[in-house]
């Protein structure tokens, strides 16, 4: 049932395109990591994968970005609380952005490094983004990632992002530096 091909797709040695879960498997394999049953499990064909709390670290989120553009009717997507880095946020939200009907995505309790916070951003900017809410709690969010995305939001005329949280990050960190840097935006004047 979970046999949607796609171009990033991959296919076994008899030609034949393999499944988001075969897929997930094979990467395992490939890496060396031994799969965890419950990211592999999805029941029926949900529009939600909840994969919060998995303590999934970087190196499985790496084998997660490989195969989650294959997950047929994905419109929301947990990855809260999976002491995720740059090193697979990274992957994992070049992932996202591809997913054409991705609404809802939360990446709280990981950290939010420059690579995921700049495709997050110039995704925000695009028409095309789908997003309609956006958590981020306590992922490392500072006043300049966090300018970068009221930007983008703000000059994209066809954004469809109704919600974005960002509690219990470190927006405000740059305020005094803004004193010997007026021309410096801090994340409260952008919004």
């Amino acid at each position: 049932p979970d046999a949607s091909v796609n171009s990033s797709t991959h296919v076994d040695d008899a030609g034949s395109a393999l499944s988001p879960r075969s897929m997930y498997i094979d990467a395992c394999m490939r890496e060396g990591i031994n799969p965890r049953a419950s990211l592999v499990l999805r029941r029926g064909m949900t529009k939600m994968l909840d994969l919060s709390h998995h303590g999934i670290g970087d190196a499985m989120g790496k084998v997660l970005s490989e195969c989650i553009l294959s997950l047929p009717y994905l419109q929301s997507l947990n990855l809260a609380d999976n002491t995720l880095t740059d090193a697979s946020l990274g992957p994992l939200v070049a992932a996202l952005v591809q997913m054409p009907n991705i609404l809802h995505a939360d990446l709280s309790n990981n950290v939010v490094g420059d690579v995921a916070s700049n495709t997050l951003s110039t995704y925000l900017g695009t028409e095309i983004c789908p997003l309609v809410k956006l958590v981020m709690r306590n992922a490392d969010v500072d006043d300049f990632e966090c300018t970068r995305f009221i930007t983008a939001i703000k000059e994209n005329k066809e954004t469809k992002l109704q919600e974005l949280d960002l509690t219990q990050n470190l927006l405000g960190s740059a305020e005094q530096l803004n004193v010997v840097m007026p021309e410096l935006t801090t994340a409260g004047e952008a919004f």
